[in-house]
């Protein structure tokens, strides 16, 4: 996986290194290539808690005005398929962010028990995810 970037309006597009089976989620209609989670009903993409489900997350400030050290932010899904993820980023300041000389950067990492949801389409062997996807945010 890796983070082709953020778009100025926020949203995130993290590409997948191979082709991985997309979970079925409630909006969808069932597909050879789309399953649901052990034991869950499921779930309108949008309605996944990308925070508490997918990653986690860590936004490193690195702008010096020290009223902006408390950035919070809250993500949504808004596209899965089989090459990529589509995140958008929602600030609750978002003209503070990368207000510095140094853009300041989100950090992800995929949580252990989020690894289920990433399973390789031909081998059908879930990613590692001991990875950090870091990626600069612009202003």
């Amino acid at each position: 996986m890796n983070v082709k970037g953020v778009s100025k309006t926020g949203l995130m597009t993290i590409l997948f290194n191979q082709h991985l089976l997309v979970p079925r989620f409630g909006s969808q209609p069932a597909s050879p290539n789309a399953r649901l989670l052990a034991d869950q009903e499921a779930v309108a993409l949008q309605h996944l808690d990308v925070l508490e489900q997918l990653f986690e997350v860590k936004l490193v400030v690195k702008s010096e005005y020290a009223i902006y050290k408390d950035l919070r932010l809250f993500l949504v899904a808004e596209n899965w398929n089989s090459t990529q993820i589509d995140i958008q980023i929602h600030f609750a300041q978002p003209l503070a962010v990368s207000q510095g000389m140094e853009r300041d950067e989100i950090e992800l990492m995929v949580k252990d028990e989020a690894r289920e949801l990433f399973v390789a389409k031909d081998s059908l062997t879930m990613v590692n995810g001991n990875f950090i996807l870091k990626q600069p945010l612009d202003r």
